[in-house]
């Protein structure tokens, strides 16, 4: 999930400030917001450790709060980190802690990509049975809800699992399926009126 307007950091130093002024205030939640969108900003330019530590402040800082949305996305963030360095029971507990915050903010589309990166982490971890069940749970809601987004994360993801299982036939349906709703998004996208 990435920042509402898909750009890629390129410095900290914009967010330091908010971050030094937000740090001064006494609002859980904008301090939480910047600690979260500094340690974003560490992860774009790469910085894994420096973007755990200010996800974990984050986490901290609104675990007390009723921002389920920005919990979610916290603990999102650090499950990637953590899935992407090997620290699979790590990813699992903040991916699982995601997952009930997306529950308890009840966005269908959070909760179907909750689902997925648990399956994710369930598929690095060898455990791809589990994974095919989260993914599945991931595809159900997705396509209830009509999130193509989710769905196409889903489908893609989903994909890879029946592949390394050797299901080649399972594999090639979920990824005609994924870019068929590529296709429907650009097709959609192209006939947009300006």
């Amino acid at each position: 999930m990435p920042d509402t307007n898909f750009v890629k950091h390129t410095s900290d130093s914009l967010i330091n400030i908010a971050l030094d002024y937000f740090e001064k205030q006494d609002d859980p939640v904008r301090r939480a917001t910047a600690l979260y969108y500094e340690g974003r900003v560490n992860q774009d330019l790469h910085n894994a450790e420096e973007a755990t530590n200010y996800y974990l402040r984050a986490r901290d800082v609104a675990k007390n709060t009723t921002d389920y949305r920005l919990l979610c996305l916290i603990n999102t963030h650090l499950g990637t980190l953590y899935a992407y360095r090997g620290l699979t029971d790590l990813a699992l507990e903040a991916y699982g802690n995601a997952h009930n915050y997306s529950i308890q903010f009840k966005d269908s589309a959070l909760i179907s990509y909750t689902y997925s990166y648990l399956g994710r982490v369930s598929a690095i971890d060898d455990d791809l049975s589990k994974g095919l069940d989260y993914y599945k749970k991931a595809i159900g809601i997705a396509e209830q809800s009509g999130s193509l987004k989710a769905l196409t994360l889903a489908y893609g993801e989903i994909a890879t699992v029946y592949r390394a299982l050797s299901m080649l036939d399972s594999c090639m349906y979920y990824l005609q399926k994924s870019k068929k709703i590529e296709e429907n998004i650009t097709l959609l996208l192209c006939h947009k009126p300006i």
